[in-house]
């Protein structure tokens, strides 16, 4: 079995800051980036899941090069802090400690001083400079981050030329609703999910192609109160009732 097939799946392979009760994160406040930026359901559909799949990339990529930065430092061997083989070995499962050659290569000098490398390692990083980080990070970091603000961008856009899906409405109501249908994917269960809701017909209808959605917003407010926020722009166009012209 494959690292990614059974992780957030199996009991076996359940965290070890895992804790039973109301709070269930051991270290919740210092969590890295797989955790800080793993959502189950994301907002904006597939353009959510990329960006932050790209924000996943670019905090990993700091703590990755930050953790060289330290054991170059301290003249410790550098391997890949998450182990650079995909499978799960028979000590992952059992929760064994690692053996000991393997141990004393790893931690060399602070064999034994854990606690202590720990404390050494933290003033490394608080020592960097702004400019020493920036230099640390190099171009790769400066790739990550044009990634990042594009998919963000796409994320965030709200098209000036829209047209309602008709084929993804029904009318209900008296004509006065549609109800629509969003479909979310459901990350930690690989599955969708459909959420139904009654939405106002005019603001569909107005989406016919032949107004800006600037001058939509505006007539909304104007002649029928009604303020379209951004959010429900962004979620219409996500999930696909609004198409772009």
């Amino acid at each position: 079995m494959g690292k990614t097939e059974g992780f957030g799946k199996s009991l076996t392979l359940k965290c070890p800051y895992y804790l039973h009760g109301k709070y269930n994160c051991a270290l919740w406040k210092y969590r890295e980036a797989v955790c800080a930026t793993w959502f189950c359901k994301h907002v904006a559909q597939q353009s959510g899941r990329l960006f932050w799949d790209s924000v996943t990339k670019c905090m990993r990529y700091i703590e990755e090069s930050l953790i060289a930065y330290v054991l170059i430092c301290e003249n410790l061997p550098l391997e890949h802090p998450y182990g650079e083989n995909k499978n799960i070995s028979y000590e992952d499962l059992d929760d064994l400690p690692m053996k000991k050659e393997e141990y004393l290569y790893r931690w060399g000098k602070w064999a034994g001083m854990e606690e202590q490398f720990y404390i050494r390692a933290y003033e490394h990083v608080a020592c960097l400079t702004k400019e020493a980080f920036s230099d640390l990070m190099g171009i790769n970091f400066q790739v990550l981050l044009t990634e990042l603000k594009e998919r963000l961008n796409t994320m965030m856009e709200i098209p000036e030329m829209m047209i309602a899906d008709k084929f993804r409405i029904m009318p209900v109501i008296d004509n006065k609703y549609y109800c629509i249908h969003l479909k979310t994917w459901i990350e930690r269960n690989d599955m969708y999910i459909t959420h139904a809701m009654n939405f106002p017909a005019i603001i569909i209808d107005l989406f016919d192609g032949t107004r800006t959605t600037s001058e939509i917003v505006q007539i909304l407010k104007e002649k029928y109160e009604i303020d379209l926020g951004e959010d429900i722009l962004i979620a219409l166009y996500q999930y696909g009732i609004l198409k772009k012209i």
